[in-house]
């Protein structure tokens, strides 16, 4: 299309159509894995009902476990409408796991862990009363703290 023929067919800021907020949130899950809690989340997504679906939005973002605070930072800052940042990822072989958490707590960022693994979590959630350091609890996680907040709102869209 040439410049001439698009004269006077721009619209006001008025006429634009609105940024789309959706009415259940933004979440932000930054993970060090390359697939499992993708998937799980992807997943989690899909199977909710398609007008839940369109109300809340999942992103799920890859990256080095000793990255995943600034990774999530970043990304919270850049995309202002991920209001809701969470990191989720295993105990594994990270060594600094109990600091990874509180770091990232004492930044305001929610935390998934799972110890030893979030396959674990997956076939059944087993907290162990008493413990109060993630990395000493065996089979743990904190996971489903991200899940059912997301279980809430979606039963609260359904009322």
């Amino acid at each position: 299309m040439a410049r001439k023929d698009r004269t006077g067919n721009r619209k006001t800021r008025e006429q634009r159509q609105p940024l789309k907020i959706p009415e259940l949130g933004y979440y932000l899950v930054v993970t060090d894995t390359e697939a499992t809690e993708r998937c799980y989340f992807q997943g989690l997504h899909k199977e909710l009902p398609k007008d839940i679906q369109n109300k809340l939005v999942i992103k799920v973002v890859e990256t080095k476990t000793r990255v995943m605070i600034d990774k999530c930072l970043e990304m919270t800052a850049y995309d202002a409408q991920y209001r809701m940042p969470w990191i989720v990822f295993d105990r594994d072989e990270v060594k600094d796991f109990d600091e990874i958490i509180k770091e990232a707590e004492a930044l305001g960022i929610n935390v998934g862990g799972s110890n030893p693994c979030f396959e674990i979590w997956m076939y059944g959630q087993c907290v162990r009363e008493g413990k109060t350091i993630p990395s000493k609890m065996c089979p743990c996680t904190t996971v489903y703290q991200l899940v059912e907040e997301i279980k809430k709102k979606v039963n609260l869209a359904n009322k």
